[in-house]
């Protein structure tokens, strides 16, 4: 049986009744039977969870996940008393193979230069060799095809609500980087939580591995999903 995903996002009171959560907030008022829920994510400073529904979930084993003021994974409770496939997870990515990695690798980067490039037709209207660059992304993209493309990319991109085209794309650079990043920032919040939901570890990543990112797995994993963000911009 699949278990739920629960996100709380607003302010909300957490109990527990005859085995259900009881979900209370100031317009409504819903029920959830426990033994449903594989993972809860709490996302919101006035959240009140109760201690009788905190152990019922963990009896349970339903992951609780808070995340901080920047909408990231800050910490997760986790049943400590029986077998949970948390446990499965997190061993089956410690073991996952070098190999293994630079192939995920290699289908990441290429989903991502075939978005940018569908995403560089649909608002140029006109074709692009991006479908032929990703043809040519070796495992764990051992020719840099992501920076052959993203150089690409960012030089035919439209400036939104200019007549040139062309972005500089700098971490700390002028409009409409500062635009980038915030999207970006957002992206990288909501697939850190969507990979916490789903019993992943995202220090652990695929490609991503400075010692200072607890979030390398989800650095790795929203890549294909920049050019979402860069139509918003556009």
């Amino acid at each position: 049986m699949l278990k739920r995903t629960i996100l709380i996002e607003n302010k909300f009171s957490i109990t527990a009744k005859n085995n259900q959560l009881v979900l209370k907030s100031e317009m409504k008022e819903s029920c959830i039977p426990i033994e449903d829920i594989g993972f809860l994510v709490l996302d919101h400073n006035e959240i009140y969870l109760s201690i009788p529904a905190m152990n019922l979930l963990v009896e349970n084993n339903t992951s609780i996940i808070i995340c901080g003021k920047n909408h990231l994974p800050n910490g997760m409770l986790l049943n400590l008393n029986s077998h949970h496939i948390q446990q499965e997870i997190f061993k089956n990515q410690i073991e996952a193979s070098i190999p293994l990695k630079k192939q995920l690798w290699q289908q990441t980067i290429i989903e991502k230069i075939k978005n940018q490039g569908q995403l560089l037709q649909q608002i140029t209207d006109s074709k692009n060799s991006f479908a032929f660059l990703a043809s040519k992304v070796l495992s764990g993209d051992s020719s840099n095809m992501e920076g052959v493309a993203a150089q690409q990319y960012w030089k035919h991109f439209p400036q939104p609500n200019l007549e040139f085209n062309g972005i500089k794309r700098e971490r700390y650079g002028d409009y409409p980087n500062n635009f980038l990043n915030y999207g970006y920032a957002i992206l990288r919040a909501a697939t850190a939580r969507a990979l916490s939901g789903s019993g992943l570890l995202n220090t652990l990543g695929i490609h991503h591995k400075s010692k200072y990112n607890a979030f390398a797995l989800a650095d790795d994993i929203m890549e294909p999903f920049r050019p979402i963000n860069n139509l918003e911009i556009y």
